[in-house]
């Protein structure tokens, strides 16, 4: 009855779990992972262009959690980073393009760490709400300047908030060298920070 009952999980297992596999449009592997019920779900695997990987990590629910790994273009690895819920928890270590391992401050609180890219290597800015929906005009920002909308969770806590604030204030910063104060205009809302 055991050995039924362990084939029976093993076989719903298999069936539920599923890996993904994206590709750029040269047919090179851009990303590679287990996904369940359509989420990632799992350890997932992305690439550059050029084949080199660039992240390694797993994803609990879409979300990322425990130890990633990034590397740098040429293949090195770039960073550790630990993950929970999708949100950086602590950054371990960071590495220059040959390896040589970089100094971070360990006592620096890595909550306040600003996230500017998204695992597509977007440029986002982080609002909290409780419709996760990107409104029309946000859409229509993004086409313009390059830089999107991420919605999290509708609770803040004063880290989230910090982050979130820094991160906006980073995007501002790089968007007023770039296109001066008019941007700004277009904006339909302003993000925290801004």
């Amino acid at each position: 009855m055991k050995k039924l009952f362990l084939v029976i999980i093993t076989i719903l297992t298999l069936i539920s779990c599923t890996v993904q596999k994206d590709f750029y449009q040269n047919g090179n592997l851009k990303a590679k992972g287990k996904i369940t019920n359509n989420i990632k779900h799992g350890k997932w695997k992305l690439f550059y262009e050029n084949g080199n990987r660039e992240q390694i990590g797993t994803f609990i629910e879409g979300k990322k959690a425990g130890i990633w790994k990034s590397y740098h273009t040429n293949g090195s690895i770039y960073s550790e980073q630990e993950w929970h819920n999708g949100n950086l928890t602590r950054i371990i270590s960071y590495y220059d393009e040959e390896g040589n391992k970089m100094d971070i401050d360990p006592f620096k609180n890595v909550n306040e760490t600003a996230r500017l890219y998204d695992i597509d290597r977007n440029l986002n800015f982080i609002i909290h709400g409780i419709d996760n929906k990107i409104p029309l005009e946000y859409l229509n920002f993004k086409e313009k300047y390059g830089i999107g909308l991420i919605i999290e969770n509708c609770a803040i806590d004063p880290f989230s908030f910090k982050r979130a604030t820094k991160n906006n204030q980073m995007i501002s910063e790089y968007l007023n060298k770039k296109y001066g104060r008019d941007w700004l205009d277009e904006l339909p809302s302003k993000p925290y920070g801004i």
